[in-house]
């Protein structure tokens, strides 16, 4: 079930249950966003989100994905068939697919200059793809455990960030050939990676623990604790984190004064959040 603009919608077909494991908005009001399930992936478009196509694998479990920037159309994405996936939304079909771990594939994203992605997985790797080749341009074997995320440095095609399970999260400069220029040690398996909208800071959550690292001295800048383990995270507005814990409670973490307010509670875990201005959507456990 996932719940948008206060609404909720339930994408259980069959009367069998799906299991939501990240939704992704392609724009700042939420008229175009995905939805993505262990074995369905839906595209909702409009106001009134319905569902405008849909994307279904009787094998592939589905993990992540992500819209190329500044473009609703396409859509990588990723699975424990070990391949990327790039999904034209408007044609309802696959239009690009590779082979790009050899393990599950974790998380995937667009580079700013649209023409690379990015691929963490199971193998512990991080890969630099390009889309018009669909070969590797290079691999970092930095971690010790699977790689759970990636990210691009805002508004950057070379500096991008990765975490794992290892509990580090590195960060990397692709104009140099396996070049780690920083890592942070979050001391615990890291689940969700975000760099700062303001460009000088990283976010990590793992464990009991959400993190804020300052990206120029290198050092945390805040620790936030709670006494059950943290499932997801996302910028909300211009200055808060929404995140969920295992009590299925969504807390606001304001990030100027670093005040935690409870904003809803429900009577499942909450498995994701994707925000967007002053709107957010959340799946929970339940499908």
């Amino acid at each position: 079930m996932f719940t948008n603009f206060l609404k909720t919608s339930n994408i259980n077909e069959n009367s069998s249950k799906t299991i939501i494991s990240n939704i992704k908005n392609g724009d700042r009001n939420f008229f175009e966003f995905v939805v993505i399930c262990t074995s369905k992936v839906f595209f909702f478009t409009g106001k009134n989100s319905k569902i405008k196509s849909k994307i279904v694998s009787k094998k592939n479990i589905f993990s992540n994905g992500n819209f190329r920037p500044k473009e609703i159309r396409l859509f990588a994405l990723c699975g424990s068939d070990k391949k990327i996936d790039i999904i034209d939304f408007q044609k309802n079909k696959v239009i690009r697919s590779f082979y790009a771990h050899k393990g599950k594939v974790n998380d995937v994203c667009f580079s700013e200059n649209k023409i690379n992605v990015l691929s963490g997985g199971d193998d512990k790797s991080l890969r630099l793809w390009d889309l018009s080749t669909q070969k590797c341009i290079s691999t970092f074997n930095h971690h010790k455990n699977i790689v759970s995320g990636v990210s691009y440095f805002p508004y950057q095609k070379n500096i991008a960030a990765s975490s794992s399970f290892d509990g580090k999260i590195r960060i990397f400069d692709f104009r140099y050939k396996n070049l780690m220029v920083s890592f942070f040690d979050h001391k615990s398996p890291v689940e969700k990676l975000k760099f700062s909208q303001n460009q000088k800071d990283i976010i990590s959550l793992g464990g009991t623990f959400l993190k804020i690292w300052d990206l120029n001295v290198k050092k945390e800048k805040f620790i936030l604790k709670e006494k059950k383990p943290l499932l997801t995270m996302d910028f909300f507005e211009n200055d808060s984190i929404l995140y969920s814990n295992f009590r299925n409670e969504i807390k606001k973490l304001n990030l100027l004064n670093h005040k935690i307010y409870s904003v809803f509670c429900f009577k499942f875990p909450v498995i994701c959040i994707s925000s967007s201005l002053s709107s957010f959507a959340i799946g929970l456990s339940n499908g």
